[in-house]
């Protein structure tokens, strides 16, 4: 038998204790920081801090999946070498499941493709990654997938 001023207070309690202290906003700002900073880091050109964010298992979809840190390292170098192709994004949807454990991040991403000649070709589509919060607090990216580019002007193509 609760008291009856804890009754009221017994759910937030509950999402209190779940989330180690960490109200739900607190929880879906801190993800949205997060993804930022990630986005960030690929704008600085920062390649260990880029995968500072991404968990060991993790896995990126964007044509053939790529299975674990070292494989998306692999794939993704490009962004951080020599006349990298440009790539932008940032959250429009940040959401964290009630226990705190999970999140989504989703929002439009900017990239340049290369035409025929060579040529800049502006395009854009829609990212969607999934982070766990790890012991310490902090959230790391587990999958990451988006729809194909689509060269502006152009409307997008219905996924398959």
């Amino acid at each position: 038998m609760t008291s009856a001023w804890l009754t009221p207070i017994l759910p937030l309690l509950v999402v209190a204790l779940a989330t180690g202290g960490s109200s739900p906003a607190a929880l879906t700002e801190a993800l949205r920081e997060t993804e930022l900073a990630f986005a960030e880091s690929l704008q600085q050109r920062d390649f260990e801090r880029f995968l500072s964010f991404i968990e060991e298992d993790a896995v990126f979809v964007s044509g053939r999946p790529l299975r674990g840190r070292q494989a998306i390292a692999d794939a993704w170098s490009v962004y951080f070498g020599e006349d990298p192709p440009s790539l932008s994004w940032a959250p429009a949807t940040v959401e964290v499941l009630p226990a705190g454990d999970l999140g989504l991040t989703t929002g439009p991403y900017r990239t340049t493709l290369r035409g025929e000649q060579g040529e800049p070709i502006p395009a854009t589509g829609t990212f969607f990654s999934i982070w766990r919060r790890q012991a310490d607090g902090a959230w790391k990216i587990i999958f990451d997938s988006g729809t194909p580019p689509t060269p502006a002007g152009q409307s997008e193509r219905p996924r398959e």
